[in-house]
């Protein structure tokens, strides 16, 4: 008789323990158990109230991320709308805005590519991260507010010709930028370099963190791009710039439309005329007195020669230029001075 090892099964995992102050989330929790912490750390303290809240308005991060503030507003009226014996709970002033935080908290992540979380957070970590959460959706608001002031002054204007193409495309990520997308994530992120989220880059605030780290798939990504593309189609048609995006028109996808028109303005031997006309400047540029030419053009001459050489992958170190700098002005009364 052959015995067979009977292996017994895995126990179930311990029941979460609801933590207040400065208890942290350890590493596992459930996304169920992360709501309830949650509702239990704004504010909701018994079981039913959390646990009716789950079951009716959000059971899980996805359910929170397709909400805005109107849809809390209209949860917390029917919530108190109901009888007692129907689960009657009134948020009050405080816990809606809690929760219209925390809403804006779980967007948060997924405008930079990233899960919701709150492994290593406290109660106070986290409402912390709820204040800064609404600041971040004020600022939103106002950006947008002020989206259509700004991007007029932004305008690049018709991609003309080639020469034009260095100054029309730094101009044209300007006036993206200007824009908020479906999601309120700048524009210009639907026509950066990099096609993976940059997540573990540094990034001086959130607002560049999202369009560097923004998914490029997804329902609103596919709006943006369409946004981005009509962009495009406005400024080179009629121009010979037109003819290059002609392949694209059927995608009306406006990170494909720029590529098309970075293929034919930027590539290998535009960058070569590119270089040649910084090492033309760095020939030709002295400054010897303001009739010849005047100081303040002969110095953004030299970091437009300068910044050729960054954006075509040659870039002049600092000491350089301070010592080209001095070379280059030949102006007498500047001698004892340089």
């Amino acid at each position: 008789m052959v015995m067979v090892a009977v292996i017994p099964p895995a126990a179930p995992p311990a029941p979460h323990v609801l933590q207040l102050g400065n208890n942290e989330i350890q590493a596992g929790i459930s996304e169920e158990d992360s709501l309830l912490q949650i509702l239990h750390w704004i504010g909701f303290r018994t079981d039913d109230q959390r646990a009716s809240l789950v079951e009716d308005s959000f059971a899980s991060f996805e359910d929170l991320k397709v909400l805005n503030d109107k849809d809390v507003s209209a949860m917390a009226s029917d919530f108190g709308g109901r009888t007692v014996n129907n689960g009657r709970i009134n948020f009050g002033t405080r816990r809606t805005k809690s929760i219209k935080a925390t809403v804006h908290w779980v967007q948060d992540f997924y405008r930079i590519s990233e899960s919701p979380t709150i492994v290593g957070l406290n109660e106070h970590s986290f409402k912390a991260q709820l204040e800064r959460a609404l600041a971040r959706a004020e600022i939103r608001k106002t950006l947008d507010s002020k989206s259509s002031t700004a991007s007029k002054a932004a305008d690049p204007g018709p991609l003309k010709s080639e020469k034009q193409w260095k100054e029309w495309e730094e101009k044209f990520i300007n006036y993206a930028r200007c824009q908020l997308g479906a999601n309120g994530i700048p524009l210009s992120y639907i026509i950066r370099e990099n096609e993976d989220p940059d997540i573990n880059g540094e990034h001086p605030d959130f607002v560049n963190k999202t369009i560097a780290c923004a998914p490029l798939n997804g329902e609103y990504y596919d709006a943006d791009k369409l946004a981005v593309f009509n962009m495009v189609v406005s400024f080179t048609t009629g121009q010979p710039s037109g003819d290059w995006i002609k392949d694209t028109l059927k995608y009306a996808d406006g990170r494909k439309s720029m590529k098309a028109l970075c293929t034919h303005f930027a590539g290998e031997g535009n960058a070569s005329r590119n270089v040649a006309e910084a090492d033309r400047l760095q020939e030709s540029l002295h400054y010897k007195s303001e009739r010849a030419m005047a100081f303040e053009t002969f110095l953004t001459q030299m970091q437009r020669m300068f910044n050729i050489y960054e954006k075509e992958g040659e870039p002049m170190p600092e000491d350089q230029k301070v010592r080209l700098l001095f070379k280059k002005v030949q102006h007498k009364d500047l001698d004892s001075a340089i």
